[in-house]
C-alpha cells in the first residue's frame, strides 16, 4: 500500500512541479510530503482506510486523500468522480445510502474534490446579486432526494480566497456520484486566505476570514 501511495504522490510532486514552474533549489526545496491516517474522520468507512496525502509547497498546501479498499490497489480520489464512486460502492450498504447522503455526502465532497483545503459557505441570491455567508460548525450539507435521483448545491470557500458553487447529483440506488460541476462566484484573490487547522482540513469546524 505504502509503495502505491509512494509512487501516487511523486508524480503528484513532479505534475505540481511542472504546473507552478518550481524547479526544486536551494530558494525553492522540495515540498514536504505528509502521510496520515484519517479513516477516523470518516466514520462511515468501515471496510478500507482513508489516507491524507499534504504536500507543503513554498506557494500553497496541497491535500490529497487516498482510499485503501480491502481488496485491490489504492485509489487517489482528488479531483475525480470515479474514485468517489468505487468508496461508495465498497462502503455505503443500500440500506444506509439516504443516511450518506444527508450526513456525510457533501463533507466527503468537499474532502476530496479540491487540492488545497476549502470550507463551506452559504450563497444566499436575491435581486442585488447575492450575499456569501461563513458556514461556521456546518459539517455538511442538505440533500433532495426525489425518486432514485438526488441532488446537493453548496457554496465552498477556497484557500486562494475565492468562492465556488458546487452542484452534484447522482442516483441513490446504487448509490453513485454521476455528475459534478463547479461554478467560480468569486474568483481567487477576492478575499482573504481562508484560515484552517490541520484538523478543519480533515473536517473539523470551519473557520475563514474574508474581507469585504
Amino acid at each position: 500500500m505504502k509503495n502505491i501511495i509512494y509512487y501516487y504522490t511523486v508524480f503528484i510532486i513532479v505534475f505540481l512541479n511542472t504546473l507552478y514552474g518550481q524547479t526544486p533549489s536551494i530558494d525553492n526545496p522540495k515540498p514536504d510530503v505528509l502521510i496520515y491516517d484519517v479513516t477516523e474522520a470518516f466514520p462511515w468507512i468501515q471496510k478500507g482506510k482513508i489516507f491524507s496525502i499534504k504536500i507543503n509547497m513554498t506557494i500553497n498546501r496541497h491535500v490529497l486523500k487516498c482510499y485503501h479498499p480491502p481488496i485491490g490497489d489504492d485509489i487517489i480520489l482528488s479531483g475525480g468522480i470515479d474514485g468517489l464512486n468505487v468508496v461508495l460502492k465498497n462502503e455505503v450498504s443500500e440500506e444506509k445510502a439516504k443516511e450518506f447522503l444527508h450526513d456525510y455526502c457533501a463533507g466527503f465532497l468537499l474532502s476530496t474534490m479540491t487540492f488545497t483545503p476549502s470550507l463551506f459557505v452559504s450563497v444566499e441570491y436575491d435581486s442585488t446579486g447575492f450575499t456569501i455567508k461563513n458556514d461556521r460548525g456546518k459539517n455538511n450539507k442538505p440533500v433532495v432526494i426525489k425518486d432514485n435521483d438526488w441532488t446537493l448545491q453548496f457554496g465552498v470557500a477556497t484557500t486562494r480566497g475565492g468562492i465556488e458553487l458546487w452542484h452534484v447529483s447522482g442516483q441513490v440506488s446504487p448509490l453513485r456520484i454521476i455528475d459534478f460541476n463547479r461554478k467560480i462566484i468569486l474568483p481567487d484573490g477576492t478575499l482573504e486566505p481562508i484560515i484552517t487547522t490541520e484538523g478543519q482540513a480533515e473536517g473539523a469546524k470551519p473557520s475563514i476570514a474574508t474581507k469585504p
